[in-house]
This record gives structure tokens, sequence and C-alpha cells, in this order.
């Protein structure tokens, strides 16, 4: 998990909105960073689905489609379906994230929270 937080240091926090209802319990976030590597400018939302079902998330990305490249774009999903896993010496991966491209990136946009997940969503920004 700490893994999904370490390019906040520095980073922007952004003003976003978040429109759940009870029978989705989701906490978010967004902000903007740079890596440093490559300086390459992203726009990052973490999305916490503390619920035991899957959430299709509506995002709404309205004045900034100009701003983001097509291409670039990830996700990554740190879950397990069991909420008492955990990594051990014997099974150290055994909760790891794992990375996907984002097959779109548009101004309006859906992506699959599963349940029990933190997903972290890189926007690739010009």
């Amino acid at each position: 998990m700490q893994h999904l937080f370490e390019e906040s240091n520095g980073a922007t926090l952004l003003n976003s909105t978040l429109q759940a209802n009870p029978s989705n319990p989701l906490i978010a976030s967004a902000i903007t960073w740079q890596n440093e590597t490559d300086n390459d400018k992203y726009l990052r939302m973490k999305v916490v689905n503390i619920g035991n079902s899957t959430v299709t998330l509506s995002i709404d990305l309205s004045g900034l489609d100009s701003s983001l490249q097509s291409s670039g774009a990830t996700k990554t999903i740190l879950t397990s379906s069991d909420v008492m896993d955990e990594n051990s010496f014997a099974d150290p991966k055994k909760i790891a994230p794992v990375k996907t491209m984002l097959d779109k990136v548009c101004e309006n946009m859906d992506v699959v929270l599963l349940p029990y997940s933190i997903t972290s969503i890189d926007l690739l920004r010009l």
C-alpha cells in the first residue's frame, strides 16, 4: 500500500468531489505530481472501495481533457478476496499491486473498483 502513496510527497492536492451512496462506500483523493525519473507530470486519483461489492466509478474530467495524453495512463489495484489475507515471509507477494494500462482516456471514463481495494489511476499530463 505504501507504494501507491510514495509519489504523494511534494504533490499538489486537488479539489475533487466524490458522489457516493451508502451502498457504495468509497473514499477518494486526487493529486498532481511529477515523476523525478523522467519529469513527466501526472494526475493521480486514489480510490478506496471499503465495500464488499464491485463498483463502477464514473469519472468526469471536464476541463482537463485537453491537458491529458490519451496514452500512458495506468490503473494499479491492491486487493484480495479475503480481508484477512496478509503477506508473510512464506508468501511475501500474497497481496501485491497489479498495474494495467487504461485503454481510453477521455473526459468521461468508467473505472471498475473491486471490493476491498485501493485503486490508483495515473493519467499522463501534457
